[in-house]
């Protein structure tokens, strides 16, 4: 069996926009996120791994004006980072442990 190793470089950025006071979005990037109240950030995060790492990016869109968009935001990536072991131990397919994730940040968020 032939395994293909590829390397990437991937970057990440959030900005907060014209005439907001805080940034609602938030994101999953290589196991970081922002606070629930931030104004974005300065420079890019940027990363490099490769195919034999699992790795998982997510973006969390607050819905600008909103109310409490910046708290779902949160709340969505503070459970995608609490979950992201799993990823490492494959103890469910990515599939599945995706939408695992989904479904309890969309619990936590409406309750």
């Amino acid at each position: 069996v032939l395994e293909m190793k590829a390397e990437f470089n991937s970057a990440c950025s959030c900005f907060i926009g014209f005439g907001r006071e805080n940034n609602e979005d938030n994101f999953c990037f290589n196991r970081k996120h922002m606070p629930e109240l931030n104004n974005g950030i300065a420079m890019p995060l940027e990363y490099s791994s490769s195919t034999e790492n699992n790795q998982l990016f997510a973006v969390f869109d607050g819905l600008g004006g909103e109310a409490y968009g910046e708290k779902a935001a949160f709340i969505a990536s503070e459970l995608f980072l609490d979950e992201y072991d799993k990823l490492d131990k494959l103890v469910v397919p990515g599939t599945e442990l995706l939408e695992n994730m989904c479904n309890n940040a969309h619990k936590a968020i409406i309750s």
